[in-house]
């Protein structure tokens, strides 16, 4: 709803707060809507993050070609850091969901 302005003012921090939350509690729709949120906004580090952690919860496989694709093009154009910072992102978000 805020991501996309559907029916109310478009807003990402509201949507990224909404996310997050609903994504520690282990949404996997949740987790690809963060991806894309971060993809949009040109946040490469978090976009990758998000689809990885997507990808590594989603059971069908065919659901996770695309976040997939988009997180693999993001990583190999990342430099070493930017890595580490994914990395780091994904064990974050795995620790809090482990609450």
């Amino acid at each position: 709803m805020y991501l996309e302005g559907a029916g109310v003012k478009q807003d990402y921090a509201e949507a990224e707060r909404l996310f997050l939350l609903a994504s520690a509690q282990r949404s996997s729709e949740a987790m690809y809507y963060l991806g894309h949120l971060y993809y949009e906004v040109g946040d490469k580090v978090r976009a990758a993050a998000w689809y990885v952690l997507f990808c590594d919860d989603c059971v069908d496989r065919d659901l996770s070609s695309i976040p997939k694709a988009r997180a693999d093009s993001l990583l190999v154009r990342m430099t070493k850091q930017e890595k580490i910072e994914v990395d780091a992102v994904v064990s974050k978000a795995k620790g809090e969901q482990l609450q």
